[in-house]
């Protein structure tokens, strides 16, 4: 926990979080001292003003009272606007750190996770670090630095005393938050999967809104949905008397600290105002003890919180190297390539295949013989297990170069905008004309808007076909010298896939393709079937 702290949130910004913490100290200092010289200098005034002693002096106590009311007010402005001015910048790091991190997922991390779930409990796990560190370790700090000071405080006057307020202290600030959080870590625990699952069953409900809808579920699926949020509050309940459990605990645990010290000055060297001084002193740290432990009832869920964004980040940090090739495809030689889904017992048979400059090659196999998987080993390593590719008979590679070679998968992802935003800045006439490759002419004709046509998120007013046919057409526009499609007729009639690959050999003669589709009818179109 406190590696990822001090890596991702305090080295960076380190110059400005001491700056904060100075304030804040400074502030918490006249916050204690500001009622401990109140308390003293009303107890001597009413000594001096029973004694009639013209000598007491009210002048210089009454300026530092004064003094010390304006630096409070001053330091607190300026420790909120510092601090949080650095917590809104320490969020934007991680923010995009995170993002990163996900974007840089090995692809089968992207294929299993659900990456939208990741990234919004990231930014919740994000506000509770933050708010830890801005509402307590932060304000803790500064209380333990008070404390310490107004120990030695105690100590000039009496040894016994100030012992007796550090251990006193000590078992309030260390020990029984223990006890309390220990319950908190289990109920923590249950209410992190809690919400999860919650989470989830939302993201699913969206998407499944439409069968939702037509199956009238729409009652069940908010039934479901309150029972769930009745737990989170339930759980959630429990968390938060815990806290103010131990806010009453640690309040009326510095109060009899406070009237211990008051009763046993008569024993030492105190007065009757010091003695008054020193009790709103010690009742000043308890208001800011329970001030801080206000917001410590999510501490125990900051570990987990911190955990998992350690895990996101470290899998994102180590990014496939990119391969770079100095001369144009001639041939792509396979060696007994052995692919395996990581994390499974899926593996493939040996495939050794040669693809020349031109080639266009069927790999034929039934439903999960893994034709997927080897296509997936040849753009993404944690999906090679053995075997050798090599570019053009010399140069052995990790995976194949992109853009020279642009892999269309079955998943059809597009995103979220136009069809023109869709297609990276090429020109329009090359799109229609990609868009006519692909046998979309006739529903582009008929767009209201043609290229500026709002396509939803992820295409979603599209169909399967659509979306796969706009792959196509974008992966033609790259202009790779390999192009690998997984199942061509995914959304996609048999023969509408055979006559697009026609319209592609007609006008792109000289690109490689192979392909993995478990349907003969490719006989037709492609040069060479490879069965596996």
């Amino acid at each position: 926990m406190n590696t990822f702290l001090q890596k991702h949130i305090f080295q960076p910004l380190a110059g400005r979080w001491v700056l904060g913490i100075s304030v804040l100290i400074f502030w918490t200092v006249a916050f204690v001292a500001l009622p401990a010289i109140s308390g003293w200098f009303l107890a001597a005034s009413t000594v001096a003003f029973i004694t009639a002693n013209a000598l007491f002096a009210y002048l210089i106590p009454s300026s530092i009272i004064r003094l010390l009311t304006l630096m409070r007010t001053a330091s607190r402005y300026f420790e909120r606007l510092q601090n949080h001015k650095t917590t809104l910048d320490a969020q934007r790091r991680l923010q995009l750190a995170i993002f990163q991190s996900v974007a840089r997922f090995p692809y089968f991390k992207k294929q299993v996770n659900n990456n939208s779930t990741i990234l919004e409990n990231s930014t919740h796990g994000i506000d509770q670090i933050l708010n830890h560190i801005l509402l307590w370790l932060l304000p803790f700090t500064a209380l333990i630095i008070a404390l310490v000071v107004y120990f030695f405080f105690l100590a000039v006057f009496s040894q016994a005393i100030a012992i007796e307020f550090l251990i006193s202290s000590a078992l309030l600030l260390f020990v029984l938050p223990q006890l309390i959080f220990r319950r908190n870590r289990i109920l923590y625990t249950t209410l992190k999967a809690e919400r999860e699952e919650n989470n989830q069953a939302l993201i699913q409900s969206f998407r499944g809104r439409i069968e939702i809808s037509k199956y009238k579920l729409e009652q069940k699926a908010i039934g479901q949905y309150e029972q769930r949020m009745l737990l989170i509050e339930r759980l959630e309940s429990k968390l938060q008397i815990n806290s103010f459990t131990l806010q009453l605990m640690v309040g009326l645990g510095f109060s009899f600290i406070a009237i211990f010290i008051l009763w046993n000055t008569t024993n030492y060297e105190f007065d009757a105002s010091l003695a008054i001084g020193v009790f709103f002193g010690v009742m000043a740290q308890a208001e800011l003890a329970e001030m801080l432990f206000a917001g410590k009832s999510e501490k125990s869920s900051v570990a987990h919180q911190v955990s998992d964004l350690d895990a996101i980040i470290t899998q994102g940090e180590h990014e496939v190297e990119a391969v770079h090739v100095n001369s144009a495809m001639e041939t792509l030689t396979l060696k007994n390539v052995i692919a395996h889904i990581p994390d499974t017992t899926v593996t493939t048979e040996a495939l050794t295949l040669e693809i020349k400059k031109g080639d266009w090659i069927a790999l034929y196999g039934e439903t999960g013989k893994g034709k997927t998987t080897l296509l997936n080993s040849l753009f993404y390593p944690e999906y090679l297990q053995g075997g050798v590719l090599s570019w053009n008979g010399d140069a052995e590679i990790s995976h194949l170069p992109v853009p020279e070679c642009v892999y269309v998968t079955q998943k059809a992802y597009l995103l979220t905008g136009t069809l023109r935003e869709n297609f990276e800045g090429y020109p329009d006439d090359e799109i229609v004309h990609a868009l006519e490759t692909v046998d979309l002419t006739s529903w582009y004709s008929n767009l209201p808007n043609g290229l500026d046509t709002w396509l939803g998120e992820n295409g979603e007013t599209l169909s399967g076909g659509q979306r796969k046919k706009l792959l196509l057409a974008q992966a033609l526009l790259k202009r790779p010298q390999l192009l690998v499609v997984d199942e061509p007729t995914a959304g996609i009639s048999a023969d509408n896939a055979i006559s697009i690959f026609s319209n592609i050999k007609q006008h792109n003669p000289n690109i490689t393709i192979l392909m993995a589709t478990h349907l003969l009818d490719f006989e037709s179109v492609v040069d060479k079937v490879v069965r596996i």
